[in-house]
């Protein structure tokens, strides 16, 4: 469990790095819309970078309570 653990967050870290390489900055920790923005938060900017392009692109950033909750939703991929 320990190595598993240890791995992710080395795939975390490495996620954030190729973002900021690709975008000059690092992901926010949570962004809120402002006018015509979009509500994020680091994990789902990182998607991308984690192998998970399907989930990011299903992600819904003006109205996030679809994602949540079962299979069929974005979180639940």
């Amino acid at each position: 469990a320990r190595t598993t653990c240890l791995n992710q967050l080395k795939q975390i870290s490495l996620a954030a790095h190729t973002y900021h390489e690709a975008k000059r900055t690092f992901p926010p920790g949570v962004s809120l819309p402002g006018p015509g923005g979009r509500i994020t938060s680091l994990y789902v900017d990182l998607l991308p970078y984690l192998e998970q392009e399907a989930v990011y692109e299903r992600w819904d950033f003006k109205n996030i309570g679809p994602n949540y909750g079962g299979p069929d939703k974005p979180a639940g991929t």
